[in-house]
């Protein structure tokens, strides 16, 4: 579960999902507007989504966290 709303739903985390049934529910939309709980399926046939409910979480900052 992605824990901070991004504007439109990350490639890069898609990208990270399991061709097998990979699932995962992140917060979609901007911040100062409506978001939606979303869950995202990636199968060998594709990607479905589905958007659960309404919801407000924190924005997505872009760049590197220090380790």
């Amino acid at each position: 579960m992605v824990t901070a709303a991004a504007p439109e739903i990350p490639a890069a985390l898609v990208d990270q999902l399991s061709d097998n049934y990979g699932v995962m529910v992140l917060p979609v939309g901007q911040e100062s507007g409506e978001q939606w709980l979303t869950r995202l399926i990636k199968t060998r046939e594709g990607i479905s989504e589905e958007m659960l409910s309404k919801t407000r979480f924190v924005p997505m900052v872009s760049g590197k966290s220090e380790a």
